[in-house]
């Protein structure tokens, strides 16, 4: 099984070991975080202040997984545009 992880509008294809390793990197790393705090009151006179706080996978991290034949496929079909290409 592999894991689909989207960055942007990227979807990167992961081995488990990959995605875990991203993942230990992500939870540890904190995140720009806009906490409403009232008019006025925020950064600049907005009404949002700017903290850091670190990521919870209820936020929005979303993983996707595809079975291994359906990556198998897409390397094999890949192989083949590429070697009948026009130059």
């Amino acid at each position: 099984m592999h894991s689909i992880m989207k960055v942007g509008d990227k979807k990167f294809v992961l081995t488990t070991e990959q995605l875990d390793t991203i993942l230990g990197v992500l939870f540890d790393a904190p995140i720009i975080h806009s906490e409403y705090v009232g008019t006025g009151k925020g950064d600049e006179g907005t009404a949002y202040i700017k903290t850091l706080k670190r990521v919870v996978s209820e936020d929005g991290l979303t993983v996707d997984t595809m079975p291994d034949a359906y990556i198998a496929a897409l390397e094999f079909k890949t192989k083949l545009y590429l070697e009948n290409k026009p130059k």
